[in-house]
């Protein structure tokens, strides 16, 4: 995934979730960007974004489908993933 868009994701994802940091690395295996969002005392919440999902939706496509995982991210446990595909949101009990 580009930089570029890299940087953006991640911009958005600090401007839409109230004190929040944000590192990211390339997940060879998962073929995603990951992202992982730790905001105040709250536990750790993690989102891969598919190089296929960023490069398949249009721009405000993208924005539309980051609204509703940082939606799930809001609402959810810790132990849950949230994943960008090419078909849209997927939420996965994360493995213990």
């Amino acid at each position: 995934m580009h930089e570029d868009k890299v940087a953006e994701i991640q911009d958005y994802l600090v401007r839409r979730i109230p004190d929040v940091r944000v590192t990211s690395h390339f997940d060879f295996d998962r073929d995603a960007q990951r992202f992982r969002i730790r905001h105040g005392r709250m536990a750790t919440h993690i989102l891969f974004v598919d190089e296929a999902a960023v490069n398949h939706h249009s721009r405000d496509e993208l924005i539309h489908l980051l609204d509703k995982a940082v939606h799930h991210l809001r609402l959810t446990a810790p132990e849950v993933q949230v994943r960008l595909t090419t078909h849209g949101v997927s939420v996965q009990q994360a493995e213990v």
